[in-house]
């Protein structure tokens, strides 16, 4: 298992805390961050790194009516086309 770090953004999009999360590739780990913001409403984003190559980012997800929006790194797909509620 890898070591990624999971940087959570405050609103200015300045990293103001960091957790730990393990994976065995960077897919698995941004897994783990989406189900990090899933326990954690109020974190609007945060940023997955391993050692000092980045990952990608994940932001709570949106709504457009009576869609869910999951939103990445310029990605915006519909939460029901990629199995999630």
């Amino acid at each position: 298992m890898k070591r990624y770090w999971c940087h959570v953004l405050d609103q200015e999009g300045h990293v103001n805390a960091r957790e730990m999360l393990e994976g065995s590739n960077d897919n698995e780990a941004l897994g783990r961050a989406n189900g990090f913001l899933a326990q954690h409403p109020s974190i609007r984003a945060v940023e997955v790194w391993l050692e000092g190559r980045y990952v990608g980012k994940l932001r709570q997800p949106m709504a457009l009516g009576s869609l869910r929006f999951a939103v990445g790194d310029g990605t915006y797909f519909p939460l029901r086309a990629a199995g999630l509620r």
